[in-house]
């Protein structure tokens, strides 16, 4: 009689340690990703399952290259698992790796719409200017100009520009950027125009 045993198909990752597990931007097309595998044991191909959108693989000789980009629209850190199975031997051997895409920030107006842009009269109170910051983001400010009894707060995830302009009339530009984010952050620009009282 006879036993025979075939190998398992391998799989060696060749590009540098760590590749295999992959922490990236969503839509961050600065730093494509590219992961490596070499075919052993008698496997001739494979499939890979798993993967972000924009992200793929292609089948050269006897190597695997997963490479791309992710294109994915996400609010919270997601880990995505992928799994390779080897094809073309009697014994297919499966590997797995990971790509972590974590979000960029987020930043939306979320008062009436044009209480960004507020003209008003010295001496009255501002309509209150409410902005929800999400995704990475972990928190706000405002940079630029506001005028002097303008203020700005933040509870939640959100910030509220309010008070009563007690500075000279005029145009104040301001900005509120995102903090505390990995990825890209997100700003918006406003203004508050104070015009004088007739005298």
């Amino acid at each position: 009689g006879s036993i025979t045993v075939n190998p398992e198909g391998g799989l060696n990752l060749i590009s540098p340690d760590g590749s295999d597990a992959q922490v990236v931007c969503e839509n961050d097309s600065l730093n494509p990703i590219e992961i490596q595998y070499q075919l052993l044991d008698g496997a001739s191909g494979a499939t890979v399952t798993g993967l972000p959108a924009g992200i793929s693989f292609s089948f050269i000789a006897d190597i695997i290259t997963i490479s791309g980009f992710p294109t994915v629209s996400i609010t919270t850190t997601t880990v995505y698992t992928y799994t390779i199975t080897t094809t073309g031997s009697p014994c297919s051997g499966t590997t797995t790796g990971t790509i972590t895409v974590n979000p960029d920030d987020d930043l939306d107006l979320i008062s009436a719409v044009g209480t960004d842009a507020q003209e008003l009269c010295e001496g009255d109170a501002i309509d209150n200017i409410t902005y929800q910051f999400s995704g990475g983001a972990t928190s706000a400010s405002v940079t630029g100009l506001l005028p002097l009894g303008v203020n700005f707060v933040i509870a939640g995830n959100e910030l509220t520009i309010s008070g009563t302009p007690t500075d000279i009339p005029g145009t104040y530009n301001y900005t509120v950027g995102t903090l505390g984010g990995t990825c890209t952050a997100a700003s918006l620009i406003g203004t508050i125009t104070v015009n004088p009282q007739g005298g």
